[in-house]
């Protein structure tokens, strides 16, 4: 399993958000090849892991604009973790290059 972060190891990136976490909410989203919400917004959000559970390619796009496979955030590779900036609250979306497989989220809050 390959982890994909965006700019630091997976945990410092955990470590550095700031006081304690006090919960963890956990969420799949079955794999689409075209534009699907993954989360939507949340204020209360402090950090996201995406686990693409697929043999599939997984885009991530930040924010209510639909992604595709060349507007996106960050791909995340198949069977692959992805840590999403720490204090980003707006909406995510996702889409894969297949239809196999979920997005399993660990949003904390």
């Amino acid at each position: 399993m390959a982890h994909v972060l965006i700019g630091r190891t997976l945990s410092s990136a955990i470590d550095s958000v700031s006081g304690p976490l006090t919960d963890a909410v956990r969420t799949s989203v079955v794999a689409s090849a075209t534009d699907v919400q993954l989360l939507p917004a949340n204020p209360a959000r402090r950090s996201v892991l995406i686990f693409n559970d697929s043999n599939d390619v997984l885009y991530i796009g930040l924010g209510s604009t639909p992604v595709t496979t060349t507007d996106f955030t960050k791909s995340v590779s198949a069977q692959s973790l992805a840590h999403l900036p720490d204090g980003f609250v707006g909406e995510i979306r996702g889409l894969w290059s297949g239809n196999e497989g979920a997005a399993r989220i660990t949003e904390l809050v």
